[in-house]
């Protein structure tokens, strides 16, 4: 038994997706093009970075957030080829914070490329997971090892099922 729910774009990710998206494949192509108007040593530098930053967009594309399954003391992660799964038994609290995902000074991780994801600090909460898209949904799970912050298409509901499946 389990509850799925989407993982819904917010305003601020899919423009930060569109814009990243739109950086990164025109340095990639430029960084191509100029290594076809170089000498050799340099245009391998050129070649070489184009191919980082592709790599580096695709690696990003990967991890992205597309949705969320709560299932017996888990959480699902869903990812555009597979999911993570992070442990949620003992859950000591759920509850819906669209302040969560405020900015922050300390932290680390993708900002709005396809997904918030990464780690923050974030009072009161302390060192976070984030795992989001749209930020006006964030619902913040605590369990004895970790802090998770969430963005379920249903924030309500989430609390309710991340509550009755978390587990022992």
């Amino acid at each position: 038994m389990g509850s799925e729910f989407a993982a819904r774009l917010s305003g601020r990710v899919r423009l930060t997706t569109v814009l990243g998206t739109v950086a990164l494949l025109l340095e990639c192509a430029l960084m191509a093009l100029l290594s076809f108007f170089t000498p050799q040593p340099v245009a391998a530098v050129f070649r070489t970075v184009a191919v980082l930053i592709a790599l580096l967009f695709v690696g990003i594309f990967l991890v992205a957030v597309r949705g969320y399954r709560i299932e017996r003391g888990v959480l699902r992660v869903e990812r555009p080829f597979w999911s993570t799964t992070h442990s949620i038994a003992g859950l000591q609290s759920a509850l819906r914070d669209p302040a969560a995902l405020r900015w922050t000074a300390l932290g680390f991780g993708n900002n709005g490329l396809f997904a918030l994801n990464g780690w923050r600090k974030v009072a009161p909460y302390g060192w976070c997971r984030v795992l989001a898209t749209d930020p006006a949904n964030a619902v913040v799970l605590r369990t004895p090892q970790a802090t998770y912050i969430v963005t379920p298409d249903r924030p309500d509901e989430f609390v309710q099922q991340a509550q009755l499946l978390a587990g022992p």
